[in-house]
């Protein structure tokens, strides 16, 4: 896992590495026809490699035998983007048939998370293979189904994600909140509860004066 640091949204160490050996950047497939979002979620490193001699895993966007970065294919496999806590302790004995993801991969290219947050560096992030939107165009909304499948409480109780920076989710929550408690509207108001008050009983009315008593006295 250390040769795909470069991968991870918290590491640029890569950064200054522009000038590399010319036979590695020619194992090295182009970005741009690998960074379209379906290939993204469904393809890389789930795809197994077609290659038939001894290259650089690293530099590969296919799957290969024995490799760590290897992903299920979340079309045929039913597991959601919350990492799994056995995995992250070394290993976990459901194996492919776990919830949960395995890897860092399995979970931020998983179709309910890859590119629904984004990225701390913008347009300026030169990562080969970033998780998050540069721009509002690749920001992804989720549609119904999927925001189902990220809320569910199976996949959200008692697990920690992947993710290296807290602050990203205690901004997202922060901004959740302002926009819940802003008042826009009154539909958004609490439910009005009539305030009982007591309230004093009217004076009996007096007789009127001058009236006649119509009582029979003995």
């Amino acid at each position: 896992m250390a040769a795909l640091q470069r991968f991870l949204p918290s590491n640029e160490s890569y950064l200054s590495d522009d000038a590399g050996d010319e036979s590695d950047l020619s194992l090295a497939p182009p970005v741009d026809a690998y960074s379209c979002d379906e290939f993204r979620m469904y393809e890389f490193k789930v795809r197994r490699c077609a290659r038939g001699r001894s290259h650089d895993w690293t530099e590969c966007p296919y799957a290969h035998p024995g490799e760590k970065a290897r992903r299920r294919d979340p079309r045929k496999y039913n597991y959601s983007g919350t990492a799994c806590p056995d995995f992250r302790k070394g290993s976990c004995k459901r194996g492919d048939a776990c919830e949960f993801a395995h890897g860092v991969f399995e979970c931020w290219l998983h179709p309910t998370r890859y590119r629904t947050q984004p990225c701390k560096d913008g347009t300026g992030c030169r990562r080969r293979v970033c998780f998050f939107a540069h721009t509002a165009e690749q920001l992804r909304v989720l549609s119904q189904p999927q925001q189902q499948q990220q809320q569910s409480p199976r996949t959200a109780v008692g697990t920690d994600s992947y993710d290296g920076s807290p602050l990203r989710h205690q901004a997202l929550d922060a901004c959740s909140r302002s926009l819940l408690s802003f008042p826009t509207s009154t539909r958004h108001s609490p439910p009005f509860r009539r305030r009982l008050t007591r309230r004093p009983y009217p004076p009996k009315a007096a007789p009127p004066s001058g009236s006649r008593c119509h009582c029979h006295h003995r």
